[in-house]
């Protein structure tokens, strides 16, 4: 057996704190965002999500963080996670050191995941949101 695979450094994904993990733990559908982002635009959120059939109370998981707050993201999510949607977090913060561009679906190993602008900028920009309709629907078969 080749043990040279084995040889390489690990470095330990920075967590600040944990953050608020609101709904269903078990839920496939994951959101992810600044409270006082999503506390302002709670409303906005809910009615995106519904067009396309998805209760926020019921369905889904939402995960809060303060401002500049970085988590492992990996650790908050449960196998049966099938999508993330990130709200104007940098990926980074997350833990996760790649290159994204807005309103596209990326897939990983274990889920799907789409960046999108900040809620509070969804609710100005007319194109913002087009952009994120046409991938929700995308996602959801719509």
């Amino acid at each position: 057996m080749d043990f040279s695979f084995f040889d390489f450094d690990q470095y330990a994904i920075t967590e600040t704190s944990n953050p608020l993990i609101i709904g269903d733990h078990k839920a496939t559908t994951v959101i992810v965002t600044y409270d006082a982002d999503f506390n302002e635009y709670n409303e906005l959120i809910s009615k995106i999500f519904k067009a396309v059939n998805i209760d926020l109370a019921n369905q889904v998981m939402i995960v809060q963080l303060k401002e500049n707050q970085e988590i492992n993201l990996a650790s908050h999510l449960t196998d049966g996670t099938q999508k993330i949607f990130v709200f104007g977090i940098n990926p980074k913060l997350l833990g996760l050191n790649a290159s994204f561009k807005a309103y596209r679906e990326y897939k990983t190993e274990d889920f799907y995941i789409v960046f999108s602008h900040a809620l509070k900028d969804l609710s100005t920009q007319t194109n913002f949101k087009k952009a994120l309709w046409t991938v929700l629907q995308e996602s959801f078969n719509i």
